[in-house]
């Protein structure tokens, strides 16, 4: 059993998890005598996935103007961009929680979470640290006829100060090339570590995406545990002797 002094990292997926997974009151709990501790780029993280899915359903209800047309465009969805599809729906099913679908409680309680609840309940009790200044991390949302959120990250429009972290990090990031090189899924992973070596400014853009994984396991303080939902951080914390805990593993315990 853990101590309940443990320091837990919460990345991006544990903290999807934790606000829309069906194990949230697990989290919770077991989080409640735990210190907490994320950081600025899971918060772009998750802007970029569980904000943009709000504003697309959002966007969805108010196009088809009911809950049965947006239900078959969440179908649809499924078949070309799945992993979207599956956090839409965790969405919808935080949205109907207490009672059953409804069209105008959905749409009120979904304006509520894009404009403020989504982001407090990232931060509750949580606290955060910016290693690499991420400038996406502190876009607003705009609303005029829909809701916007402009996430885009080009490697000529400096928005952040991810060289300076790989400068900083050059160690860490030639000994998890070391460990990844090894295993065919971290493949494109290594090839832009490899990239980013030769010139850090390359970290800027897409390859800052491909890299999420190296990135937060890099920045979280040597003495949290990382806590995910993600295998992969077994290998990239394993190349950093670093701790890591699975949501799996958690659970699998009690």
């Amino acid at each position: 059993m853990l101590m309940s002094t443990d320091k837990l990292f919460l990345e991006t997926t544990i903290q999807i998890e934790r606000i829309f997974g069906r194990k949230k009151e697990e989290i919770v709990k077991f989080l409640s005598d735990k210190e907490p501790l994320s950081s600025n780029y899971v918060l772009m993280e998750f802007k970029r996935t569980m904000l943009k899915d709000c504003i697309a359903l959002y966007s969805f209800l108010k196009e088809e103007k009911d809950l049965e047309g947006t239900l078959m465009r969440l179908s649809e969805l499924r078949v070309y961009e799945h992993r979207t599809a599956v956090r839409i729906s965790k969405i919808l099913s935080k949205l109907s929680e207490n009672n059953t679908l409804e069209y105008e409680k959905v749409l009120i309680k979904l304006e509520d979470l894009i404009e403020s609840e989504l982001l407090e309940e990232f931060f509750y009790r949580v606290k955060v640290i910016d290693e690499t200044k991420c400038g996406l991390a502190n876009e607003e949302v705009h609303k005029n006829e829909t809701y916007s959120l402009n996430l885009r990250c080009r490697r000529d429009e400096k928005n952040c100060e991810i060289e300076g972290f790989v400068a900083r990090n050059r160690g860490k990031f030639r000994k998890l090339l070391n460990e990844l090189q090894t295993y065919k899924e971290f493949e494109d992973v290594c090839s832009v570590i490899k990239e980013i070596l030769e010139d850090c400014e390359k970290a800027r853009g897409r390859n800052c995406k491909t890299l999420g994984d190296c990135i937060i396991s890099i920045e979280a303080p040597k003495n949290y545990k990382i806590f995910t939902t993600d295998h992969h951080y077994e290998k990239t914390c394993n190349a950093l002797d670093r701790d890591v805990l699975l949501l799996q593993d958690l659970t699998t315990r009690h």
